[in-house]
């Protein structure tokens, strides 16, 4: 068969898109997450921002424990921070037990939309009540609380003011829910300087809102490690605290000394020339600036697996389709001259039609011919396959053309058609 050189279509540009740059250091949710997950700085929160909002709830604190969050998906947890602790109301009158569960969700920017909000608290509300039911728990109410660490204040709205449009019947079938948002841009400094309880809270919450200030940092960050010395023991948490502010990759090493040049207290100096030896802020810092990088590389290494994906499905498609149209124009080809030689066309009236060379037109006829006049010659019993055929013809390909076992099915059914059909 003449082998055909198409001219294919032009190939269709992919657009790559390039991955959003992650920022430096993606530090704040695992410092929140470290940080809440200290049980009094946890009970201080609920004491002074929370419990103030809801004087008629009771909370026993001494019943509060740190719970196993990774009834959340390893999907979701591993792209949302969330700490959970579970708490038991004061007992009433009536003796009943009442289990509180608080679900901390960190937003280090402004969540996209109140829809997404909800869904999301609706996910880990789900999960929270569910493991309760595996693991045979008494049920607990959930409350979210939101911490916001952006500049702007987030307000919560009601899951039905998503949709303005529905009908009032429609209402009833919208789950609804509160949660509570910290906004920490609506607290002053003197108002964060207030909490007496624990004091490392103080400088957890001053790190958060102020670790891009530069200016805040050289002039209070003794202040915001001073707990060091009412809480020795929690050596764990203010080294978190120190490599969060000054080992977050978003400040330069020349700041991070003029930082470190104003601790005048000699018992947080120590603790601090301490941590410098153990090589906290280095590693801290590389381990920044590492983990950026391979947050990008891991990014733009997908979407080129990606890329080269759709590369190698469009070309596929593209070379299916080149296959296609050959097959179409062999097909055509071959009638033409089946059907020519068939109806006793001459020769070079064929291959015009055919639209190939008189020689190459010649040896189908060959072909043709060859199979017609054994068969007329072979006794009934002796009926060849066309398998049989093609085999045979191989043996002639200097004299006739080669067929497939399809080109002979169709040449001997046409020969067992009756004359005249």
């Amino acid at each position: 068969m003449v082998k055909l050189k198409l001219v294919s279509a032009p190939r269709k540009r992919i657009k790559k898109s390039k991955p959003t740059v992650p920022p430096l250091f993606q530090a704040h949710d695992k410092f929140f997450k470290i940080a809440f997950q200290d049980k009094e700085n946890a009970s201080d929160f609920l004491k002074t921002y929370f419990l103030t909002q809801f004087p008629d709830i009771e909370l026993d604190l001494s019943s509060l424990h740190l719970d196993d969050t990774e009834h959340v998906s390893k999907k979701l947890h591993h792209l949302y921070s969330d700490v959970v602790y579970r708490c038991k109301l004061k007992a009433d009158s009536t003796d009943k037990i009442i289990y509180l569960s608080f679900l901390f969700e960190h937003k280090s920017t402004m969540p996209t939309s109140e829809f997404n909000m909800r869904l999301q608290l609706l996910e880990y509300i789900h999960s929270i009540q569910r493991k309760n039911k595996v693991e045979k728990l008494p049920e607990s109410i959930v409350i979210p609380i939101v911490f916001n660490q952006s500049a702007k204040s987030w307000e919560q709205q009601s899951f039905r003011s998503c949709f303005p449009n529905a009908p009032q019947s429609l209402l009833q079938f919208i789950p609804e829910f509160a949660y509570f948002v910290f906004n920490l841009a609506d607290f002053s400094d003197d108002e964060i300087r207030t909490l007496q309880e624990y004091s490392a809270l103080r400088g957890v919450l001053l790190a958060m809102k102020h670790y891009k200030n530069v200016d805040f940092l050289k002039n209070h960050f003794e202040e915001m490690i001073n707990f060091i010395e009412e809480h020795p023991e929690k050596e764990d948490l203010w080294q978190t605290v120190f490599a969060y502010i000054l080992g977050n990759g978003e400040l330069e090493q020349n700041i991070v000394n003029s930082i470190l040049k104003n601790i005048y207290s000699p018992k947080i100096k120590q603790k601090m020339d301490l941590a410098t030896n153990k090589g906290i802020f280095g590693q801290a810092y590389r381990q920044g600036r590492d983990e950026a990088t391979a947050i990008w590389k891991e990014k733009l290494q997908n979407t080129e697996n990606e890329l080269a994906e759709e590369r190698i499905k469009t070309e596929n498609e593209r070379i299916k389709a080149e296959k296609a149209l050959i097959e179409a124009e062999n097909t055509r080809i071959f009638l033409s001259l089946l059907y020519g030689w068939h109806k006793k066309a001459d020769a070079t009236l064929i291959a015009n039609i055919a639209s190939i060379p008189l020689k190459e037109t010649q040896l189908w006829i060959a072909a043709f011919e060859y199979i017609q006049a054994s068969r007329s010659l072979r006794d009934d019993k002796k009926v060849l396959t066309p398998k049989q055929w093609v085999k045979l013809l191989e043996k002639r390909k200097t004299k006739c053309a080669t067929l497939s076992e399809a080109q002979v099915t169709r040449l001997l059914k046409l020969l067992d058609e009756p004359i005249g059909s």
